[in-house]
């Protein structure tokens, strides 16, 4: 009895401690390569991120002051779409980037993957409006502290059912 309730604890907590895998390990692509890979490959500046609201499928958006489109056709001004994860790329201001984007229904897309590059300095800074994304000691740390409130609440429960049912035999 007391293995399978502690095997049980063990998967509870092992289930809710797990954190999502992160599939954005991958091997360095040659320009080439992510060329090729790319639906829309442009030269632009980073002019802001905005994060967008819980409800949307994706969590920010990254817009760009477009210098030269170098495969496919794109505006002026583009907006470059993440999921606010670790695969996102990450894009400062202050630089400008050749961006390697794929379109997913009308919507361009990159990742840490793509194969995007830091092209140099702009030469002009833009406005650029901040999100900040939590560090990853924090996730963790919320994560242990996930873990130790289960742990009590489960072993509180443990306790209290052994006092009943000590008391009922």
């Amino acid at each position: 009895m007391r293995l399978a309730l502690f095997a049980t604890m063990v998967l509870l907590l092992t289930l809710l401690a797990s954190d999502t895998a992160l599939a954005c390990n991958c091997f360095p692509l040659s320009a080439a390569e992510s060329f090729k890979n790319a639906d829309i490959v442009f030269e632009g500046e980073l002019l802001g991120v905005t994060g967008l609201p819980p409800a949307s499928r994706f969590s920010l958006a990254y817009r760009f002051k477009v210098r030269k489109s170098v495969k496919g056709s794109v505006g002026n001004v583009v907006s470059v779409f993440g999921d606010g994860t670790e695969c996102d790329s990450f894009f400062a201001p202050g630089f400008v980037y050749r961006v390697y984007a794929n379109d997913v229904d009308g919507i361009l897309t990159s990742g840490a993957c793509s194969g995007n590059e830091i092209l140099g300095a702009a030469t002009a800074f833009s406005t650029f409006t901040s999100v900040s994304h939590p560090p990853y000691w924090q996730r963790f740390f919320l994560n242990i502290v996930e873990i130790c409130g289960l742990g009590v609440l489960l072993g509180s429960g443990v306790f209290v059912w052994r006092r009943c049912v000590t008391k009922l035999t």
